[in-house]
């Protein structure tokens, strides 16, 4: 079954081959006991019962200074999305107006640095097979993949990414671009497992003596990865958030977790 999905960062909608997926901001105060990032895990935990749910976690300090400073993202999220709950007394900032030249600037920077990072991870994945080192090629693909992840979320909504995650990466990156999820479907069990080994190569290459992945497998990967620079070259052609109309300034953000 498709499903057609609505995303306040493009004007037109998107056909998800999946299942129906919801995406919520939270915002929170700072806290010693809970990381942003537990919290997300256990928001969407909660939330899997009744429906896939990937959250944002963001103090809301943060998200003030990004309303103040006019942030694109921040900009987008208040004018555009529905407040599902407020807390009485928690105010949050009025939203500047968006200076695009500087974020053209900014989107410029980061796409050159980003094309540059996944190519050559690419180049060194490639070295790699070559020399029969299949477990450090694999962790190349990996970070080529975290790094057109990472490249296409600011290009596209101004956001710095701070996760080397990438099942989490690809679910934001999918708020933008659909055919982001389609080259990592994950409909088959052969899918996961291709996936898996993917996600598991950022750690496990350097510290599991188990790790192993097969030329034939990394070669089907290899050819996934591939496509994301193409991706990210058509996003660079784009606005940054499609819709946006402004003039005012504003230094580079972090999301973290």
């Amino acid at each position: 079954m498709k499903y057609i999905t609505t995303s306040i960062f493009i004007s037109d909608s998107l056909v998800n081959e999946t299942k129906e997926h919801y995406y919520i901001l939270v915002l929170v105060k700072r806290s010693r006991e809970a990381s942003n990032n537990s919290l997300q895990e256990k928001i969407e935990s909660v939330c899997s019962p009744v429906s896939p749910v990937t959250a944002f976690v963001i103090d809301i300090e943060q998200f003030n200074d990004w309303l103040s400073q006019g942030h694109p993202f921040a900009h987008q999220v208040i004018t555009k999305s529905i407040v599902l709950f407020e807390e009485t007394g928690t105010a949050l900032a009025d939203a500047s107006i968006v200076d695009l030249l500087f974020w053209e600037k900014t989107k410029e920077t980061a796409y050159a640095q980003g094309l540059n990072k996944v190519k050559e991870f690419l180049a060194g994945a490639d070295l790699y097979r070559i020399r029969e080192q299949n477990k450090m090629a694999a962790f190349m693909l990996h970070q080529a993949t975290e790094s057109a992840l990472l490249a296409i979320l600011k290009v596209s909504l101004g956001l710095t990414v701070n996760s080397h995650n990438l099942d989490k990466l690809l679910r934001y990156c999918s708020l933008i671009n659909s055919s982001i999820v389609d080259i990592f479907n994950r409909g088959s069990e052969k899918e996961k497992r291709l996936f898996l080994l993917l996600q598991r190569a950022y750690i496990e290459t350097r510290y599991r003596e188990d790790y192993y992945i097969n030329t034939a497998d990394l070669l089907t990967l290899t050819e996934k990865v591939r496509v994301l620079p193409e991706v990210l070259v058509s996003l660079n052609s784009q606005p940054m958030i499609q819709g946006l109309i402004a003039t005012t300034r504003l230094g580079d953000v972090k999301l973290t977790g």
